[in-house]
């Protein structure tokens, strides 16, 4: 019993003794606070990406020509409004017409009769008819001149942000802005404008001086084509607008 008990207390020193080396190793090759690495603050996560915050810093907005609106708000209140009560006319109208051939079907009146009685309730359903159609139109297109505006807005803004970008990058790349020419900086006479030429004579007629003066007047003849131009151009505009909004849609799905 006694060698038992001995070898038992022997044993447990062992264990003891192994544990505490266990545990001292264990912390001197464990990690320190010294060998930590700080954790990232706000600071740091917007120095990580200085493209974001110079974008926002650069950002300019770009603008598209404003489009002229066609109609007016009270007209489309008025609009509506007529819709309402040209409908109930209508209404009204269908009504009669409806009676009038019921009463000739019953032998009420006769076919002349009802021809008479109705004619000025069908020539007035034609003038509700088209006054219902224009008015319709009138809601279409301020409702498209809405659709309009949204378009532009949404591009402008993807414009911006693009030209933003492309402005951050042009400075990172330190890629200077082309100069202008002496060409580009000389202003110009009107499309279509002549010079005119002045002689003045002296008292002695000796000496003559010519000077040249721009005249307008066929630039001034020629600037309805150019209206038109502008406006073909910003239809075209107007419909590659829309297919690039297509396109950043596809995209924004695709993402």
């Amino acid at each position: 019993m006694a060698d038992l008990s001995t070898d038992l207390i022997f044993g447990l020193v062992i264990v003891a003794v192994a544990a505490i080396a266990i545990i001292m190793f264990w912390r001197a090759s464990g990690p320190s606070n010294k060998n930590k690495e700080p954790e990232a603050k706000p600071d740091d996560a917007q120095k990580e990406d200085p493209l974001k915050v110079e974008l926002q810093m650069t950002e300019r907005k770009v603008k598209v020509p404003p489009l002229e609106k066609k109609i007016a708000t009270v007209e489309v209140e008025k609009a509506r409004s007529q819709i309402r009560t040209l409908t109930l006319k209508q209404e009204i109208n269908s009504m009669v017409l409806r009676r009038l051939f019921e009463a000739e079907d019953e032998e009420e009146i006769s076919r002349e009769e009802r021809v008479r009685l109705g004619k000025n309730y069908e020539d007035e359903m034609k003038q509700i008819a088209e006054e219902l159609k224009r008015s319709e139109m009138l809601i279409s297109l301020a409702e498209l001149e809405t659709i309009r505006e949204e378009i532009v807005q949404k591009f402008e803004e993807s414009l911006s942000q693009t030209q933003s970008r492309i402005d951050l990058i042009l400075k990172e790349l330190k890629i200077p802005e082309p100069p202008k020419t002496a060409e580009e900086e000389k202003p110009k006479l009107p499309i279509g404008a002549k010079r005119r030429r002045l002689t003045t004579k002296t008292k002695t007629g000796e000496l003559e001086e010519e000077v040249e003066e721009p005249t307008g007047q066929e630039g001034e003849e020629k600037q309805p084509t150019g209206k038109q131009d502008v406006e073909s151009r910003l239809e075209q505009l107007k419909k590659e607008v829309m297919k690039e909004l297509d396109e950043l849609d596809k995209l924004e799905l695709e993402n």
